[in-house]
């Protein structure tokens, strides 16, 4: 186990009480351990948020000094009360304040003329109230910049630091009992979620380092928290739960960079585009959640989809080394839920290792004969204390196996309750180990031992086998190659959209959106506009047959349902006949539409369809996306996400997390296609969307074949002049 166990040590460490250290203190140190503490709107009276905020500071562990604030009160708990933060002579690190959010401005403001530097505003009342409340926000941070203060809030609980036991919570400590300290730190824009991860942390005996609550992020945010907690040497890994991002990108660089040495866990609520219930909730209108999930994941970041899950990851990785790869072995004496973990690790792609001959003769020599030994070791309800020492033992010493999953019913006769102790000695070999357990007071008592002995425990097999899962992505290296600039001819690509422009256009037709690809080294189809029947067979001669036909018109973005195209166009006559049909067809389906006559283009030889897209989203700027395409866009959703420009190893990353890498990996017989291929066109796709105005971008489809990949039809919309 992992935990932290001297306070005192790193309270000196963080140089709580050390003046001498003043100059090298971060400029959120005193979030966490200042030497006084100002409450803003203290309260006499208990039951107050004001009066418990009083009692948390001072009558618990919290060695620094205390000031309550209220012109109304001479003493608050034993304490000198004062009218106004001015009338404190000694300095004070923190401002904690507790007030009606109109005169909130007025009081922060002298705390900044009195030279407060950090200050947690509890209060609501602001911008999630609406665009009246809003304008106190910005007075608040009109403030903050004048006088270089950092704010946490405002409608938030603060901060809870384990070691210098600062608690800016006001829930009262008979309530709720606090956690010892670890290397857990958790950022969240809940408060509920705080004090929920923090009850459940204790119980599961689970150690924190710091929790900030975030709220309105008027001031300090997630990117602010993660760049510091990765710098904290006793933050062994970050819980993050958002409901919005402050700035995607920047929280990207920043996690890309942390994750490098240190897990970060996270959780994305408010998943519905521009969700009301997160935006009455922190003031924040939310972003796509499947572009989100996706940049996620591919930043490094160990991606949670509940609570319970992300509270699950972070206590694994808390309490457990990380794996080294994605091999498991399950030893139990509890047969069902250990055959649905098994099925769960062939569904996740954890391989269940198949024990050597000399692992597998040693565990027949060494155990009972009601031990079956099968793809994992199944001890049965006779297992003793011992019967689990000895298959530790053995399977330990099997370098092939990265990680345990325990299953044990402690409630068996054979089976002595000392057998906690052999499962925690399993973590001194270095090798993950995660356990499942669940039963009433007799069990409750023993999964306790565990969890304080460091081995993470949970009551279902699921739940288990996506805590190994964290553990194998925490074990994961994390490298970040910088993309490579691609050749382009860029001035080609300008002159487009200086036309476009001109025209006061939004969108390009399909052959002006192919020219800018191509002046991006992106191989297209081979395009000619026929305006006549007699044109459609002379490029469709000079093209060579079979060759595609569809209309083109500004007005018809989905041609095909419309009857707009026509593939496998086999000779001259039938060219001219299809040129005639698409036109009849679209006047009648869309008699407004302008036709602009009907492209005649090579047909490619078959293979993958794939969508390349692209969208400026709201959190993240140019983001690109790839999946599998062709008429299957609508109906599977394929797609995965990355922020423009991409690496080619990113863009390979991107295209493995979606269906259509299993077909290019060979399918049915079919020869596989080299993925690098499709992740080169990715990469020049997202150096074009990151450098040119476009603000949409569907390349569909896209035909990967063995011999290459080349773009069958392609749109682009533009950004407008002032914007997207």
């Amino acid at each position: 186990m992992n935990s932290i166990k001297n306070s005192k040590q790193h309270e000196k460490v963080d140089g709580m009480n050390d003046p001498s250290s003043e100059d090298q203190r971060d400029p959120l140190d005193n979030f966490f351990s200042p030497q006084s503490v100002a409450i803003v709107g203290a309260s006499s009276k208990p039951g107050k948020i004001g009066h418990e905020l009083v009692r948390n500071a001072s009558q618990y562990q919290f060695e620094g000094r205390v000031y309550p604030i209220n012109p109304n009160a001479e003493t608050i708990l034993g304490l000198k009360c004062y009218s106004s933060i001015s009338d404190v002579k000694e300095r004070i690190d923190l401002a904690v304040y507790v007030a009606a959010s109109n005169i909130l401005p007025k009081l922060v403001e002298e705390a900044g003329e009195r030279g407060v530097k950090n200050a947690i505003i509890v209060s609501g009342g602001f911008k999630e109230m609406g665009e009246e409340k809003a304008s106190y926000e910005e007075q608040l941070v009109t403030i903050a910049r004048r006088y270089g203060m950092r704010i946490i809030g405002p409608n938030c609980i603060g901060v809870f630091d384990s070691m210098s036991r600062l608690d800016t919570f006001f829930y009262p400590h008979d309530r709720m009992v606090r956690p010892n300290p670890g290397g857990l730190s958790f950022v969240t824009q809940s408060g509920t979620f705080g004090l929920t991860f923090l009850e459940w942390a204790t119980d599961s005996r689970l150690g924190v380092r710091r929790l900030v609550s975030l709220g309105n992020r008027c001031d300090v945010n997630e990117i602010d928290m993660v760049r510091y907690l990765g710098r904290d040497q006793f933050t062994k890994v970050i819980a993050l739960h958002l409901e919005s991002l402050s700035d995607g990108r920047q929280l990207i660089k920043e996690t890309r960079e942390v994750t490098k040495t240190k897990p970060i866990v996270v959780l994305k609520t408010g998943r519905v585009e521009g969700s009301k219930a997160a935006r009455s909730h922190t003031g924040a209108i939310t972003g796509s959640y499947q572009v989100c999930r996706s940049i996620f994941k591919h930043s490094g970041m160990i991606l949670a989809e509940s609570f319970e899950e992300l509270f699950d990851l972070s206590k694994a990785i808390e309490k457990q080394p990380p794996s080294k790869g994605r091999n498991v072995t399950i030893v139990t004496n509890a047969a069902g839920p250990s055959v649905a973990a098994a099925d769960l690790c062939h569904e996740r792609d954890l391989s269940i290792v198949n024990y050597s001959k000399e692992t597998l003769d040693k565990l027949h020599s060494s155990l009972p004969p009601y031990v079956v030994i099968g793809e994992y070791v199944d001890l049965t309800g006779s297992a003793t204390r011992e019967d689990y020492q000895q298959t530790f033992k053995i399977i330990l010493e099997d370098p092939s196996i990265n990680a345990i999953l325990n299953f044990i019913v402690f409630l068996n006769p054979p089976l002595s309750p000392d057998v906690v102790d052999s499962i925690a000695q399993v973590q001194e070999l270095g090798k993950p180990i995660v356990c499942w357990a669940t039963g009433g007071e007799f069990s409750r008592q023993l999964i306790t031992k565990l969890e304080e002995a460091g081995v993470p425990t949970y009551p279902t097999s699921e739940r288990v086998v996506r805590a190994v899962e964290g553990l194998i992505e925490a074990g994961i290296r994390k490298e970040w190659p910088l993309p490579k600039s691609v050749d382009s001819k860029i001035d080609l690509a300008n002159s487009v959209f200086r036309k476009v422009f001109s025209e006061g256009r939004d969108m390009l037709s399909e052959i002006e959106s192919k020219e800018v690809l191509r002046s991006y080294g992106i191989e297209t189809t081979t395009d000619y506009v026929a305006r006549t029947d007699s044109e459609a067979i002379s490029y469709s001669s000079r093209i060579g047959f079979p060759v595609v036909m569809k209309v083109l018109s500004p007005d018809i973005i989905h041609k095909s349902d419309l009857g707009g195209v026509v593939t496998n166009v086999g000779d001259p006559e039938e060219a001219a006949r299809t040129f005639k049909e698409i036109v009849q067809r679209i006047q009648i389906a869309k008699p407004d539409s302008r036709i602009e006559g009907v492209i005649i283009q090579n047909q490619l030889s078959s293979g993958v369809e794939v969508i390349i897209g692209s969208t400026v989203d709201k959190d993240f700027g140019p983001v690109v996306a790839v999946g599998l395409g062709g008429v299957f866009v609508e109906a599977f959703k394929d797609l995965s996400y990355g922020l423009a420009p991409l690496s080619e190893a990113e863009a390979s990353v991107m295209i493995s997390d979606t269906r259509a890498a299993r077909l290019l990996e060979g399918f049915r017989g079919k020869k596989p296609i080299d993925i690098k291929k499709l992740a080169g066109i990715v990469t020049k796709v997202s150096f074009l969307v990151s450098e040119q105005p476009i603000a949409e971008m569907d390349l569909n489809p896209v035909i990967v074949s063995p011999e290459g990949c080349a773009v069958a039809d392609a749109r682009i919309r533009v950004k407008k002049q002032n914007g997207r």
